[in-house]
């Protein structure tokens, strides 16, 4: 089953405490906290829910995909739910154009109209094409009109030519984005289509980035409020690529198109001596660059401390850095107390400071006063890789050269001759958020102790959902139940046996944890990840086991 709810970006001001504090405990009472499920319903045949887009106070709309997974031949239903989460409408929606099968891009909501985008390939020009069509939620119905809005030059319409689409924060412009194809190690060219929120088109340009792909990696592309398009590339020390943060010296470039697209400017970030191990940006309504992320003294994927930079966008003038490190207890606290204090007497003594492991940079919420929240979590694949002997009909054998763990394989019958069978362990576990000052120092660091790893499902049961209250930053998880009640040490959870849990950060960093108890109407297991903040103080929730599955809403 296929399900997506893109998490929302949220600007919030702290108005946060002077001093470093940082502590955990579980917190009983949920007067605070409301969790509410819907009535139990069942998914078609062969169908997921793709995306919510679009949250009224009298319900929301839903689009559930059926069919084929690539969207090439996929049947559309655009699905409408009452407050209380009970299903009133299904309206299908058929996907063609002069008697060939459209495939569609994105959904997206602009006020109270709805556009579908859809796109075509035609083999005979070797071009992509790009429609839009809308409808409102009065109107179920798609318009009859359908509107070609972007081109492009394309081999195929699942490689090279396809289209990206992103928001401004505020929703005034959509930015349609593509690679258009090019020979090996050329520099890559990316055509740019941005829209007013009525999907006509403002400006468009087609661009080639500053260095051959051998040289260079898009990390990210944003259009700010002003429909000025900026482009995160990592430009790799020593002129090619050494795994995917490069090598110390390595340096960040931000590239943005302004005026229209008439107007290119560079903004450059990077540590001589030190690894920039995650890196992300937002433009502020000033127009300046919030630049924030993590480093290393040791290598690609360990977080020694953070790195902040405000650059003015017209000037390109860096207004302020900061580069600082954890407090050594912050980077500890996950440690047991013996290996602790081992680690705080070897850095005392100048023989190293221990750095954090395989943190994903997920979120960069802007302060009011100029500073930054930076939010991330611990996340990693492993793999068990298991070898079939060729001379024994039927059994499996660990190889310990292709194995990174060890574990029995989901099925050792009637294999092939030297086959190979793999296990995909998915670990999403602690969360870190760290409050910036404007200066770029770090007014205070928080852990939230988390333990999650599964099995060949995607995670799709793990990371979080995460939503701003008034005071606090909460983050919705499941759990293994014992951790309501911790006697020891963190128990994981396996995508089984699962309990939601509720974690705050307030103001001053301060950690507390809420286990959930719902009135029992829960059939299903929540998906974090598909959750989504849909007012200021609710957060909706969606969960599936089976073909069955419920929305639900947490009110804080």
């Amino acid at each position: 089953m296929i399900f997506f709810l893109s998490r929302i970006s949220v600007h919030v001001g702290f108005s946060l405490a002077l001093a470093f504090f940082c502590a955990t405990g579980i917190a009983t009472g949920q007067s605070d906290f409301r969790l509410e499920w819907g009535p139990v319903l069942k998914a078609p045949d062969n169908s997921g829910l793709q995306k919510v887009f679009h949250v009224t106070d009298q319900g929301f709309s839903a689009l559930r995909i059926k069919g084929a997974s690539d969207f090439s031949r996929a049947k559309l239903f655009v699905e409408q739910y009452d407050a209380s989460f009970q299903l009133r409408q299904s309206t299908p929606f058929k996907l063609r154009y002069k008697g060939k099968d459209l495939q569609y891009v994105d959904l997206l909501s602009l006020g109270g109209t709805s556009y579908l985008l859809t796109s075509y390939f035609n083999k005979s020009h070797k071009k992509n094409y790009l429609f839009a069509q809308e409808f409102t939620e009065r109107q179920t119905g798609l318009s009859p009109r359908l509107r070609m809005i972007a081109e492009l030059p394309s081999y195929n319409m699942f490689q090279e030519g396809s289209f990206g689409i992103h928001t401004s924060e505020d929703t005034s412009f959509i930015l349609i984005h593509a690679s258009i194809p090019e020979k090996k190690n050329d520099p890559e060219r990316f055509a740019f289509f941005v829209y007013d929120n009525t999907m006509e088109r403002i400006w468009s340009k087609t661009v080639r980035l500053p260095y051959p792909s051998g040289q260079y990696g898009v990390e990210d592309i944003q259009i700010d409020q002003a429909g000025n398009v900026y482009v995160l590339g990592l430009v790799y020390d020593g002129g090619k690529k050494s795994g995917r943060r490069g090598q110390p010296g390595s340096k960040y470039l931000i590239t943005a198109y302004r005026a229209q697209g008439e107007e290119k400017k560079e903004y450059w970030i990077g540590l001589d001596d030190r690894f920039i191990t995650d890196l992300t940006f937002k433009v502020n309504p000033s127009g300046q660059l919030i630049c924030a992320g993590f480093y290393s003294d040791l290598g690609t994927n360990s977080v020694k401390g953070t790195y902040y930079m405000v650059i003015d966008g017209s000037s390109q003038e860096v207004l302020r850095q900061g580069l600082e490190p954890f407090d050594i207890g912050f980077l500890t606290t996950h440690l047991s107390d013996s290996k602790q204090r081992k680690a705080i007497e070897a850095s005392r003594a100048g023989q190293g400071t221990p750095e954090l492991l395989q943190y994903s940079l997920n979120d960069l919420i802007l302060r009011s006063d100029g500073g930054a929240v930076l939010i991330a979590e611990q996340y990693y694949v492993d793999e068990d890789r298991f070898y079939y002997n060729p001379y024994r009909w039927g059994n499996a054998f660990w190889n310990p050269y292709w194995n990174t763990g060890w574990g029995w394989p989901r099925s050792g019958w009637n294999r092939g001759m030297n086959t190979v069978e793999v296990d995909y362990f998915f670990n999403y576990n602690d969360i870190i958020v760290i409050n910036i000052r404007p200066d770029g120092s770090i007014e205070w660091s928080s852990r939230i102790p988390k333990l999650q790893e599964t099995v060949n499902d995607g995670g799709m049961y793990s990371s979080y959902a995460r939503a701003i209250g008034s005071s606090s930053i909460l983050f919705l998880y499941n759990d293994h139940p014992a951790n309501a009640n911790p006697q020891g040490s963190l128990q994981a959870f396996t995508g089984n046996r699962a309990m939601l849990m509720l974690s705050s950060v307030d103001r001053s960093g301060v950690v507390s944890h809420f286990p959930l108890r719902s009135d029992g109407s829960a059939r299903v297991m929540a998906r974090p990840k598909s959750s989504k903040q849909v007012g200021s103080r609710e957060l909706l929730l969606y969960g599936e086991w089976g073909r069955e599955y419920q929305f639900g809403r947490l009110v804080y």
